[in-house]
């Protein structure tokens, strides 16, 4: 049952290195990862409604989620449905950022880890995909949070503005969900909040934190974890691309001057919270 296993739940505002993370730590031989096409939003659902569902329900998601793996019998029991040695869920859904009332009634074990990263990178990278409508998406999210929707009414209104631009749009919506990060702390879930930017500088000491946290031993195999999957994740993210220091600031050749004096308007403090310097 799923209350044998310890959660480690990687959640954040969308293009702040919640692929990444998830994809490191369920590189880890005694961790699984389960992320978005697997149908985890559904499965999570259910789950937090009954904390219990039918072996054949478990069984078809961690079947679904292992085709991510290029060994796909080293974690998986294909004769009978079952996952090996296996000690930790890695649950990557940035989604999850909007459910820290009910992870916090939770009886299973877990561990939060909220990566963020510099708002003018995230902003940037949401433009580089132009088919996934990510404001309209985090609007029906924020939407189905009523504590959330009630204290950003002002937000959504604006979010909702068609006059207003998407690069400030973009920055409302990390402002918001970046922000998330303190609801958990309030539940004291212990989120562990690091930046992207020092998880791609230093990997195996975040991830060694992360694994301390949630009693994972440290495992090399995280640091390599581009040789464990194929195919594309979340973001059209290929599953084997290895940790990319190069484009730590690459977003400063796609964003104006204009633009990144308006974001960083929207944004200024939290980025400022956060311990960025502009």
């Amino acid at each position: 049952m799923i209350s044998t296993y310890h959660l480690i739940i990687v959640t954040g505002c969308q293009r702040s290195g919640t692929t990444l993370l998830g994809q490191m730590l369920g590189a880890h031989p005694n961790a699984f990862l389960i992320d978005e096409p697997d149908g985890l939003y559904p499965w999570f659902d259910s789950f937090i409604e009954h904390e219990s569902f039918s072996s054949n329900q478990f069984g078809e998601l961690i079947e679904r989620a292992n085709l991510k793996y290029s060994d796909t019998k080293a974690k998986f029991d294909q004769e009978n449905g079952a996952l090996k040695n296996i000690s930790h869920l890695v649950l990557k859904a940035p989604n999850l950022a909007y459910y820290f009332d009910q992870i916090a009634g939770l009886k299973t074990t877990s561990t939060i880890a909220f990566p963020v990263r510099d708002v003018r990178a995230v902003a940037s990278s949401m433009a580089k995909l132009p088919h996934i409508d990510m404001v309209t998406n985090q609007i029906k999210w924020l939407k189905r949070n009523l504590v959330l929707a009630e204290r950003h009414q002002n937000d959504l209104e604006k979010l909702q503005d068609p006059n207003r631009s998407q690069h400030i749009k973009r920055a409302i919506v990390w402002r918001i969900k970046t922000g998330i990060f303190n609801d958990y702390q309030i539940k004291k879930l212990k989120p562990i909040i690091f930046r992207y930017e020092d998880l791609v500088s230093t990997p195996y000491e975040y991830c060694g934190t992360i694994c301390h946290q949630a009693n994972l031993s440290d495992s090399f195999r995280m640091l390599q974890h581009e040789n464990f999957y194929v195919g594309i994740g979340p973001g059209s993210t290929r599953r084997s691309r290895p940790i990319d220091t190069e484009s730590l600031a690459s977003w400063a050749d796609h964003l104006s001057e204009q633009e990144q004096l308006e974001i960083l308007e929207e944004a200024q403090s939290l980025m400022t919270e956060l311990g960025y310097e502009f």
